[in-house]
């Protein structure tokens, strides 16, 4: 049964906040800085866009409404299955009424919903409880979009749009057969397709669609996207081919992965499964079951058929405990054949039910939510870097019908938004683009004088070739390790490689002092390729604590690829044990003599930057004197972590002008997964002190802040979370004379780089060149937004940036065309201060520093990250000592244990402010 409010027509309204909260994140909405003028720096240059204007009608209305409860409870496939049968209940009923739904929570109709039942199955009878929501009005929408007064404030919009990608993506589940599967409300996959990616994993092409709003037009933006999938078939074959060794992994692994029992009966003279999909929890525990009268017995995490007992009462049979493995032997004569496959509980822990993996298969079109290893994400970019023209011929022809927006006359058209009256265009926009002039990128020559220098640029790379940093790093005692050992006769090759990396450090200002000597000719004694990471890093420290001098940097020379878990042992051991900086670097890279120039001119970047140097000089409009520009990023646990695994902010900032050191801070968040910085007061004073100190006593008078990791929907929770803590940072430190004066003046634009727009050219197979922006055509006038590709992609399709501007007190003092092209040309200015690369890159510097700080993090706290087994998370605490917190007494006078924002990421002392990281 459906029920409904009495009357609900007359609430048709476009803004019904449910909450004061959420009345109070529509005020920040209305907050953002509105777009002062259009760019006008650059080379006027037409491009098209992976969007499709849509007519929308503007005489319907959309009511949505929230399915509350399903009675008898019923999940996953079977809800699917009886919305399913709803939506044929609805058309059967009112063939004119659209009804729609995301199989999950929502249903979208054009009409009042009455009083209804849904039966399954003749013997079975279903209640649904509907609630009313809201009411879209296209009307609305439209006049919004095409509205010049850019104070109107359209608060429907997300609520809208959402409704909109109902329908869309109805046609995709629904019309689509066996050909496509949907991931979501906005991609959609072709099935059959995939390409292997190892460890029981394939890659899957598909699309992504959603409905978007921009000046005077609503669009529809698609784009080519990839996914990695379970493998289908057999689940014996996938739990071997992902690897049965680490078994915590292996649950994690196949956790919500549904599959199909095998076994099958004969009803009315036809063969059926016995079973129905079920869904898998994890494998077998020694807790499962513990709060039941029998509870099972099973021997140990990953146990299999033979090992795991439950109890069992049927009719022929003593009731008592038995194995999976004799159970099914006597129950359907299946004698299991493999002891070595690990029992999977398709229950929960609390009330499991075992199943043997052999008499499971694995349906088809099952997206993984593990995070890829190194050579699965190398093998998923092979596949995914397709050139610009393949992706806009792929949208403009089967993106456009699998995402459920084709409008035409073949038989793939999505019929039912075409007989509400929306048309969907069939080729892609063509939008105004700009290229900005290349920054100017100075460095000091390396002839006599000391002069300044401009580097060469040629589509966004240059080399260092007569040039030297602008700054030279105060050298510090280096050595370097050898892990693998020296094969055998190649000692004098390791020798002289080592000469001549130091010579060629040379060329570019870095005046080396001779390796510091150890023992065992530089190599670890009694660590081989098979030891594991912690004794491979804990070698290389102990043998460079062999010499006699007080090291700073040491270069780990490495025969082989280092795997990412001792690449992070070392990392953890140099960063927050020892206090030394470390490079990794490749014999193989080094010896090879066509590239070995430019993979040491890398290599010497980076130690620069570790020891305080600056490496280039760029010369952007806005004067830098006075501002002091931040990164933040935090990352998160992925799917698979283990369950103790923090969230971690990580921030850097410039100390001056120059903009070559951005040292950084992490800290922890007080939530696991949430985005909003909950230590950034304190992080921003640790940055502003460091400016202090490096300017002569004084505090920036402007915070140009790039905030990585926000998605849309979080842009207003910037506003109303962490504005009000930069501002508290900056009342605890400056002089009341400043603040009076309205200093410091806080600028903040979110960086976004997970969202699906591309540019094409008009003409020819390459990418968009260096320099581009788009700031009109698929943006709104209404936001201070804009695109920019500062990169010269070499391979796939060049993704730009999206900058969007959320809190302005810095520009808005300039003139509406200065203030914009200031913030454009300083922005694609700071692609060409990232330190370790000769190129301009796809993203601004302290964005992309602020997200590599926080991967070192993650090097850190691996184990946690990558290993969801109880005993990570103790290993892990055990990686440095407890900090001293004494319990404080509460009021009642017990004690607690202080919260330790550092606990596990604490820098060693003599790297806190410099740029380890890099």
């Amino acid at each position: 049964m459906f029920t409904l409010p009495n009357s609900y027509d007359d609430r048709l309204a476009t803004v019904m906040p449910s909450t004061d909260a959420l009345h109070d994140l529509t005020e920040f909405f209305r907050q953002f800085p509105r777009r002062p003028a259009i760019g006008r720096e650059g080379t006027p240059t037409p491009v098209r866009a992976n969007y499709f204007e849509v007519k929308v009608p503007k005489d319907i209305v959309l009511y949505q409404f929230s399915i509350t409860r399903i009675q008898p409870t019923v999940g996953g496939r079977k809800t699917r299955e009886i919305l399913r049968a709803l939506m044929s209940m609805y058309k059967q009923n009112a063939a004119t009424v659209v009804v729609t739904t995301d199989f999950r929570s929502l249903i979208v109709s054009t009409s009042d919903l009455t009083k209804g039942e849904v039966s399954q199955k003749k013997d079975v009878e279903y209640m649904v409880t509907i609630e009313y929501g809201q009411a879209f009005s296209l009307s609305e929408l439209v006049d919004y979009v095409k509205s010049t007064n850019s104070s109107v404030f359209f608060s429907a919009k997300q609520g809208t749009i959402q409704a909109l990608n109902i329908l869309r993506n109805y046609h995709s589940q629904t019309a689509q057969g066996d050909k496509y599967v949907t991931v979501g409300a906005h991609r959609v996959f072709q099935l059959g397709q995939g390409k292997a990616l190892g460890y029981g994993m394939e890659c899957m092409s598909g699309f992504f669609a959603g409905f978007r709003l921009a000046t005077d037009r609503v669009l529809a933006n698609v784009n080519v996207s990839h996914a990695s999938f379970y493998r289908a078939g057999s689940l014996v074959n996938l739990m071997h081919a992902y690897g049965l060794s680490n078994t915590y992994q292996l649950a994690a692994f196949l956790k919500r992965l549904k599959v199909q029992p095998t076994l099958k009966k004969t009803v009315d003279g036809r063969s059926q499964y016995v079973h129905g999909i079920r869904t898998i929890w994890g494998l077998a525990t020694v807790d499962d079951g513990r709060g039941l009268e029998h509870p099972p017995r099973v021997s140990k995490h990953g146990a299999n058929p033979y090992e795991v007992e439950f109890w069992c009462e049927t009719e022929n049979r003593t009731s008592g405990y038995i194995t999976i493995a004799k159970f099914f032997e006597e129950k359907y004569n299946r004698r299991l054949q493999h002891s070595d496959n690990l029992v999977i509980n398709v229950g929960t822990s609390t009330n499991p039910v075992y199943l043997p993996p052999e008499i499971c298969d694995v349906p088809a079109g099952q997206v993984t939510r593990t995070k890829l290893n190194g050579e699965q994400m190398s093998q998923m970019i092979r596949i995914s870097a397709r050139s610009p023209d393949l992706n806009a011929n792929a949208i403009q022809g089967d993106g456009l019908k699998a995402t459920g927006l084709y409008t035409g006359t073949d038989p793939e058209s999505n019929t039912m938004l075409k007989s509400l009256g929306f048309q969907v265009a069939t080729e892609l926009m063509k939008v105004d683009s700009r290229i900005l002039r290349t920054p100017r990128v100075e460095y000091t020559s390396a002839q006599k004088g000391a002069s300044r220098a401009q580097a060469k640029i040629v589509k966004a790379s240059w080399n260092l070739f007569k040039l030297n940093f602008t700054k030279i790093g105060t050298p510090r005692p280096w050595t370097y390790v050898i892990p693998d050992g020296i094969p055998s006769g190649k000692a004098e090759a390791y020798k002289q490689n080592i000469a001549t990396l130091k010579t060629e450090l040379g060329k570019t200002g870095l005046r080396l002092s001779e390796p510091v000597g150890l023992a065992n000719n530089h190599t670890i004694p009694d660590v081989t390729e098979a030891s594991d990471p912690a004794a491979i890093a804990g070698g290389i420290f102990r043998a460079a604590a062999s010499g006699k001098a007080r090291l700073g940097l040491i270069v780990v020379l490495m025969d082989r690829r280092l795997s990412a878990a001792t690449y992070a042992a070392i990392k953890r051991l140099g960063d927050t044990h020892y206090g030394i900086a470390t490079i990794c670097v490749s014999y193989e890279k080094l010896a090879k003599q066509w590239s070995k120039e430019q993979y040491i001119a890398n290599v010497s970047m980076k130690f620069n930057l570790k020891l305080g140097g600056n490496n280039q000089l760029v010369r952007p409009k806005f004067r830098l004197d006075d501002t002091m520009i931040v990164g933040i990023d935090v990352t998160h646990p992925s799917p698979g972590s283990n369950e103790k695994a923090p969230s971690v902010a990580g921030m850097v900032a410039s100390v001056d002008a120059n903009l070559g050191q951005w040292p950084a801070v992490l800290r922890r968040q007080r939530e696991a997964r949430k985005e909003m910085v909950t230590e950034l007061a304190e992080m921003l004073k640790t940055r502003l002190k460091l400016w202090f100190g490096n300017n002569k006593g004084k505090y920036p008078r402007n915070i140009l802040v790039y905030r990585d990791g926000v998605s849309e929907g979080q842009y207003a929770h910037v506003l109303k979370e962490e504005l009000p803590l930069l501002r508290q940072a900056c009342r605890e430190l400056y002089p009341a004379t400043e603040q009076k004066n309205g200093w410091p003046r806080i600028t903040i634009v979110v960086v976004g780089k997970r969202h699906h727009t591309r540019f094409y050219p008009t003409t020819g197979d390459e990418n968009t060149g260096p320099g581009t922006v788009v700031d009109t055509g698929v943006t709104e006038s209404r936001n201070w937004e804009f695109f920019m590709q500062a990169h010269d992609a070499i391979k796939g399709t060049a993704r730009p940036i999206h900058y969007f501007v959320v809190h302005d007190e810095i520009f808005k003092h300039f003139s509406p065309q200065t203030a914009v092209d200031n913030l454009e040309d300083l922005t694609h200015n700071l692609c060409y201060v990232y330190g370790r690369a000769t190129k301009g890159v796809s993203l601004a510097t302290p964005a992309y520093y602020a997200d590599i700080v926080c991967e070192r993090a993650r090097c850190y706290l691996n184990r946690l990250y990558d290993d969801p087994s109880p005993s990570s998370a103790a290993s892990a605490q055990g990686d440095q000592p407890m900090p001293s917190a004494q319990p404080q007494a509460s009021a009642a006078g017990t004690g607690t244990r202080v919260w330790d924002n550092q606990e596990g990421i604490r820098l060693h002392q003599n790297l806190v402010n410099t740029m380890y990281y890099i």
